[in-house]
This record gives C-alpha cells, structure tokens and sequence, in this order.
C-alpha cells in the first residue's frame, strides 16, 4: 500500500484523502494546530512502527505508546561526521567553512586506527592540543571540543546503569524512548545513535521527531544532522520514513528539508512564518491562501501538499468515528465542539470527574476536620513514642559509656604501671650513660645515639624478671569502641527495616541508583506510561528515608544512588584500619536477606 487512508478528508467536500508513505513534515503552532494528533492517527493507519521521542516536560500525545529502554550504541558517533556535528554545535556554526577543519576531524577518527570509543577520540583530542604545530581555529576548534566531551563524557558514564545496546521492536505500533531530564547535548547523542541502529538494521520503521528544530537547527551543526539526512536520502527503500514535526519552517535547516516532499502546514500567528509558508505551497499565486486563512486554521486543519496537489484537509484523531469526522470536514460541525469531543477519551474523563466534584466538594470540610483530629493525636503518639525511645537510647549509650570508661581506666592503670617499672629499671642505665660510666664507655665521653639506648632498654627488659611486658594500645582501643558502636546502630537499623525497603534496598544495591519512582513501581509490582502520577508520602516515610537512615543509599534529586561502603569510609574514616570497610559492608549487606 503506497497511500495511507483514513487520516485525511477534503474540507469542505468530506473526501477521502491518501496520505503518500513517503517522508512528511507538519509545521503549525503548538496545540492549537493538532500536529501530534495527526502523527498518531496516521501511524495507527500505516500498520508500521513508529519510534518517538520525548524530550521537554509537559509533552502531550502518544500516552499509550510503549516505552523503549534508553538506546545507546556509540560506535555510531565515531563517524567523522557525528565528531563535526559536536564540534559545530559547541560552536553554533559550520566549522567546514573553516580551511583544514574537515581533514583534522577525519584524522582524529581514523588515524592511526579507525576509533572505538568517545573516550579514545577524547586522548587522540588531548594529543592534539599537545602538539605545537596545531594552532590557530584549528586549537581552538579541539580546545572546544575537549570542553565538551570533558561535560559529555562524564554524563554518559553516569547513565551507563540505564541505557542499553539492544533494540528490539517485537510488534507493530508505538513505541517511545523518554529523553526528559537530558541535556541537548545528551539528547542529540542518543537520538543520533537510535536512527543509526534503524538505519543499519530495521524495516518498516517511521521515526517521528518532535521540536525537530532541535536537532535540524538553521545555520547551526548538530551531532545528528549527518545521521537524519542520510536516513532520509537512503531508507525509503526499505520502507522506513522520516517524520518530522516543528512549530516553524524558519528554524529548520532547509538542506535536510529537501528530501520531504509531503508537507502539512497548519495554524500560525506570525505574519513572517506565513510568509515563508506561502512560498512553500506549489500554487498560482491567485490561488494561495489569505494570511488571515492561515492565521484562522481551525484545529486539526491542514494545508497538505500530497504529490503534485495542494489540499485543505481535515485530520480525524484515531478517537474519532469516521462519520463523525466527515461532517467536521464538510464544516457542519466544529473540532472542538461537544458533539466532536464527546468522543475524546481524555474529555470523558474530565466529565466524569465534574460529576462526582459537588459531592467530594460537600465532604471535604468534615473530612479535613476529622483528619486534622486524627493527624493531631497520631502526631502526639508518634511523639511521646519518639521521646521514650530517646530516652532509652540515652540510658543505654550511658551504660555502654561507663563500661567503657572502666575498660579505658583499667588499661590506662596498666599502662602506667608498666611506665612506673620501665623507669625504674632503666633509671640507672640511663644514668651510667649519661654520666659516661657505663661498662662500654672509654677514658674520653662518647655521644650515645637513641638507637643504642633502645637497644639496651631492650636488652635490660627481656632480662628483668620483675615485671611482664605487655603492649596496651589506648587509642586502638578507643577506635573500635567507636567503630562498634557505629556498625551495631547500622545493625540495629537494618533489622528493622520493612519487607517493602528491603526489597527496594537489594533492587538499588544491584542496579547501583535508580529514580524514586522506577523504585516505587518495582516494589509495589506497578505498571504505567509516560506521567506515572505522584509517589506518595508514605513511601518517603517507610523507604526512602529508613534507606537513608541505615547509610544504605542517598536521595540525590530524585535519583537514589547505594551508598553503604561510600558512608562508611566517609564516616568512620578515623576508626577504621585497612581492609575493614569491605567486611563490615559485606556483613550489614548480608542482613538484608534474613
């Protein structure tokens, strides 16, 4: 099938309309023109895989689309071409205007072998600026480039526990890889080696790329220009199709636009966009539309030029009935009408919600008025229990005090009963010395070095049958009180760890960090795309923060990382000898699983 129907009705006539299974890109205003809409009926109406990607918060559409583990190769980003693009994007420029440039970037990739790794192209970078006879833009060009793999490279080592290699497209339909919260940088890097994986491997594939300006910008490099124009030179013969969506044709590099021949232009308020939007549409110049046309667009409708034609169309979402949809083209009825968006899932629910709001409404003071009451004396409770434990924590650190202070003052009678008869013994060997009249001295004072009194210390100690020498280390001991004291509270708290936060501390301890609310849903066995909703308090109060407590983990942000040996060195850095923290790691880790 070269067409696909179903998507497109003429306006005002109600005629279907084939859209060509070719590249397509859809500019209009955000929201109000209906571009994603379009997107995702169009998809469900080719039988394809359509890729997309999430990249700003607050994206709308493709809700249902089924999220892709992060993808990332980067032997892929090894092309000459991709080290160009990062350079002209750190520099907002074309650098292959610049004499020489080109040649320095494919050396750097290639010579003396062909790169395996961001991090070899980084050395190789680090070389060159090392060399004195790179100068000029050229040092400027790889002093530049140094910087950004310096903030690139570290991110990526950060992510390396979340993305995956493998790309496996099991089924026909949607699916999405969630770039929010990434850098441009990072985002450009990780769409560039998505497309390269389809491009090398896949059929059958439709990539749509929202804000595609991002990654097309006019007059600007970018690390996946090189990547999305060979796609859309190449991959029609294998049936897998670029589509692109932006608010503005002024933004987008021109260059790569010249392989999408089916376009859609909707919606636009700004009087120069209509201008390069009217220079786009192939018609007399008496039958191109008004700007005021333009500026008017209803939701969901589109200048589209199919082939050789120009058609105002009307884009049925995939919610809406076909008849339904005929009669919005023929203008009987509006987009946003009631009688239209009855049928949208997302207005049923807002609807269902409005009914139930005067009841919830009535109820909600005595329901905060009974809460109140109850959070009043649960707080109390928590209280008064929180004060008896300190208190009990109190009376017990006193006891261990005490028992450690007889401890220390039993060894430090030892100690200094042991210096009282060390000083005794030797008081007169120090004296015969010091006077010259010890048995090895000659007619002439000799100076005595220390060693040689160590000696004979020695010498006279394992003689003596007085007293026994004993070594007492005071400050050793001290060291593993603390030490004990700190590892026993670790103890302590980890065996009052719940079911839930000992699930969840295995699950980071493996995986190294993971979001609060992958945790979340992997604890309580939840499934859900996109928006995932908000994780309630009481899971800060019985995981994430006992986690914390018991130095297993940090919440960085969101992002929970394991922590346990970090701490314990960190902590205890003054009490531990060498080789302690792995054993006292691998023994309060091994409590999590009693």
């Amino acid at each position: 099938m070269d067409e696909i129907l179903g998507v497109l009705y003429k306006v005002p006539s109600g005629e279907p309309v084939g859209i060509p299974k070719r590249h397509l890109a859809i500019f209009g205003v955000t929201r109000d023109s209906g571009k994603t809409t379009f997107i995702e009926a169009a998809i469900v109406a080719s039988g394809l895989i359509a890729i997309t990607f999430r990249t700003k918060r607050g994206e709308l559409g493709f809700e249902k689309a089924k999220v892709l583990p992060l993808f990332f190769d980067e032997r892929g980003l090894l092309h000459w071409k991709a080290l160009e693009g990062l350079i002209a994007a750190t520099l907002e420029e074309k650098v292959q205007r610049e004499p020489g440039i080109r040649g320095a970037i494919i050396r750097v990739c290639t010579r003396p072998t062909k790169a395996k790794s961001l991090s070899e192209i980084h050395l190789r970078v680090k070389e060159k600026l090392t060399d004195s006879k790179v100068r000029g833009f050229e040092k400027d060009v790889f002093t530049k480039l140094d910087a950004y793999l310096d903030e690139v490279l570290p991110q990526l080592e950060k992510l390396r526990g979340r993305f995956t290699d493998r790309l496996e497209l099991h089924e026909t339909g949607t699916y999405v890889e969630d770039l929010i919260g990434l850098s441009d940088e990072l985002q450009n890097l990780f769409l560039a080696s998505l497309m390269r994986k389809v491009y090398e491997e896949f059929s059958g594939v439709i990539i749509p790329l929202p804000e595609v300006w991002k990654f097309l910008p006019q007059d600007k490099g970018s690390p996946v220009k090189w990547i999305i124009e060979k796609f859309a030179r190449e991959m029609g013969a294998v049936d897998n199709w670029l589509w692109i969506d932006a608010q503005d044709l002024r933004g987008v590099d021109k260059k790569h636009l010249r392989s999408i021949d089916t376009r859609l232009f909707g919606r636009q308020p700004d009087s120069h966009e209509i201008e390069e939007l009217l220079k786009a549409l192939p018609l007399p110049k008496h039958q191109k539309p008004k700007s005021e046309e333009i500026m008017t667009l209803k939701l969901g409708h589109f200048y589209a030029k199919l082939k050789n034609k120009v058609e105002l169309v009307y884009a049925r979402p995939t919610w809406l009935p076909e008849s339904v949809a005929i009669r919005v083209a023929k203008q009987e009825l509006e987009p946003d009408s009631e009688e239209v968006q009855k049928y949208n899932p997302s207005r049923v629910l807002e609807d269902e919600d409005l009914a139930y709001k005067e009841k919830w409404e009535k109820e909600k003071t005595e329901r905060e008025k009974a809460e109140s009451k109850v959070t009043k004396l649960a707080t109390e409770k928590l209280q008064l229990e929180d004060n008896l434990k300190d208190a009990n924590k109190t009376i017990e650190g006193l006891d261990s005090q005490v028992r450690d202070m007889e401890f220390m003052k039993q060894d430090v009678e030892e100690v200094g009963n042991l210096k009282a008869a060390i000083i005794a013994l030797i008081r007169p060997e120090l004296e015969r010395i010091l006077k010259g009249t010890s048995p090895i001295s000659t007619q002439q004072p000799q100076t005595i070095s220390m060693v040689e009194i160590d000696a004979r210390i020695n010498q006279r100690l394992s003689e003596s049958k007085e007293i026994t020498v004993v070594s007492v280390d005071v400050d050793q001991r001290v060291k593993e009180l603390v030490r004990d004291s700190y590892v026993g509270t670790l103890e302590a708290k980890i065996k009052t760890l719940s079911a839930s936060a000992l699930k969840g501390a295995l699950w980071i301890r493996e995986r190294k960090s993971a979001k609060v609310a992958d945790l979340y849903f992997y604890i309580y066995e939840k499934t859900g795309s996109g928006g995932r909703g908000r994780i309630p308090g009481s899971f800060y109060r019985d995981v994430v923060n006992p986690l914390q407590d018991a130095w297993l983990c940090i919440n960085e942000s969101g992002n929970l990382r394991w922590t346990l040996e970090e701490k314990l060195s960190a902590e205890l850095k003054d009490v531990l000898r060498n080789g302690d923290v792995q054993p006292i790691a691998q023994y309060l880790t091994s409590l999590l699983l009693l």
